[in-house]
């Protein structure tokens, strides 16, 4: 660990535990209702969280921002990712899930050339295909590649790319507080109308499911905020492929699902090429939720 630090390690890995587990609770909490309720529900929760947080230390800034515009598109695109990866956690291992949703940094690559004026690196290049190849084997081309759950995992790691590059065009004009609670309102208002439709009430276990959601998103995002000061966003971005070896022990654990050679190679392949074009310059997070 001499060349990261500990701090962030161990912070950054805190926050994957949040997101892995969450990822298994919105899966357990879909088999009683759907996954744009479950969305509403993590949403609400943690706006009020944030409101809270926000209210007591007013010294944080205006919570509603200044550019609403960008602020609003990045809410849209933010909520499209949450929706997107809440239906494929709700159909498919917690791992493949998490796998594709993420490859949000190969996505953010091309989008920063196109709209941030970005290089791409050679090595990155060269990786691009490797890592694709590892999402290909996650898709399973023999089976049920155009599966529309695993479709809609990596469509969520899209969007996460695009709100990603829109959050860097806002860099030092809002605080990091702002640009979450907009994603939190608008995934809420995104997931309503989906929401409504047969809702009912949930039972108790599966309030409480729906409570932990929400606490563990909102303890992710904290941790993985404080892993960022701790050192830089590149180092610390490796640190949360840890994600993905949780999923395994949530899916074993929770559903007696274990991954299969497909999924362990298409694994090896994201992850360690992930890792090598992470370690060349930062190219965004995925969005675990």
């Amino acid at each position: 660990m001499s060349r990261f630090s500990t701090s962030a390690f161990w912070l950054m890995a805190l926050a994957m535990l949040c997101f892995s587990l969450m990822a298994a609770l919105v899966k357990a909490a879909c088999h009683e209702l759907s996954s744009a309720q479950v969305a509403f529900f993590r949403s609400v929760i943690s706006a009020v969280i944030l409101l809270v947080i926000h209210y007591r230390d007013p010294r944080r800034g205006p919570l509603w921002g200044r550019h609403h515009g960008p602020l609003v598109a990045r809410g849209l695109v933010g909520a499209a990712a949450l929706n997107l990866y809440f239906f494929g956690l709700s159909r498919l291992p917690v791992t493949d899930a998490m796998l594709l949703n993420l490859t949000a940094p190969l996505f953010v690559l091309p989008l920063g050339i196109w709209f941030l004026g970005e290089r791409l690196r050679l090595l990155q290049a060269l990786l691009l295909p490797v890592a694709f190849f590892g999402v290909v084997l996650v898709l399973r081309p023999a089976g049920d590649f155009a599966s529309l759950p695993a479709l809609a995992a990596l469509a969520s790691a899209l969007f996460s790319a695009i709100a990603y590059v829109l959050v860097r065009r806002m860099a030092g004009q809002e605080a990091p507080h702002t640009v979450v609670f907009y994603f939190t309102v608008f995934s809420a208002l995104g997931s309503l109308p989906l929401a409504v439709q047969g809702a009912r009430p949930p039972d108790a276990l599966t309030g409480l499911a729906l409570l932990g959601i929400g606490v563990l998103a909102t303890g992710g995002q904290m941790f993985m905020t404080l892993a960022l000061q701790h050192d830089s966003a590149g180092k610390v971005s490796i640190f949360g492929n840890l994600g993905v070896v949780f999923a395994v022990v949530w899916d074993g654990w929770f559903f007696g699902i274990a991954p299969d050679i497909q999924t362990i190679l298409g694994a090896i392949l994201i992850v360690g090429a992930l890792a090598c074009i992470q370690c060349q310059g930062h190219p965004g997070h995925a969005h675990h939720g």
